[in-house]
């Protein structure tokens, strides 16, 4: 997207290094069994691609006011907004249970340091860098999220998964290294 809006097409070896790297993340996010890629997986597959276009959307038009405002204050006000979008449409499907003392804090550590923190992180990180090297350190995130998942959860990693793993974090470093002037 960034490089239509500039009008400079990618590279070969960046084209080369990006698909790879998307192959890479394709062995991290398979279906863990032969066979299980149902129509559910599909359905979420769909779902999380349009999320990721409209983020990057939201992310390239949004860089001008995050550059106005700071990174720390858009955050804010865009999470507001969202809650405030998303909060009615919750409260219209039901709450099923009241929460204990227990799930709303650990509910609050969740939204703290998975949703919370991450939002700041990446807008810093498009307002300092711009979307498109932001996007590409965002490759990263499926990788940590199956090392977490590995070291505290136990799940167990397959030698695809750990290729996959080594795909995506050879891609991301060599597009990093070759965005840089040397």
């Amino acid at each position: 997207l960034t490089a239509v809006l500039a009008r400079r097409a990618p590279g070969l070896r960046q084209l080369g290094l990006m698909a790879l790297t998307y192959a890479g993340l394709a062995l991290v996010v398979r279906p863990g069994e032969a066979g299980a890629a149902g129509p559910d997986f599909w359905a979420g597959t769909a779902w999380a691609m349009t999320s990721a276009v409209t983020y990057a959307l939201f992310l390239v038009a949004a860089r001008p006011t995050m550059a106005r405002m700071g990174s720390g204050r858009f955050t804010v006000l865009s999470n507001t907004v969202t809650f405030l979008f998303v909060a009615p449409i919750g409260l219209l499907a039901g709450v099923p249970a009241v929460p204990t003392a227990e799930g709303v804090m650990w509910g609050a550590v969740i939204a703290a340091v998975c949703t919370v923190l991450p939002f700041f992180l990446l807008n810093e990180g498009v307002r300092r860098w711009g979307a498109a090297r932001a996007s590409r350190l965002s490759f990263l995130g499926p990788v940590i999220t199956l090392a977490a998942a590995w070291t505290i959860l136990g799940e167990e990693m397959d030698a695809r998964a750990l290729l996959g793993a080594a795909i995506v974090l050879a891609g991301v470093v060599a597009l990093e290294l070759g965005g840089r002037k040397g």
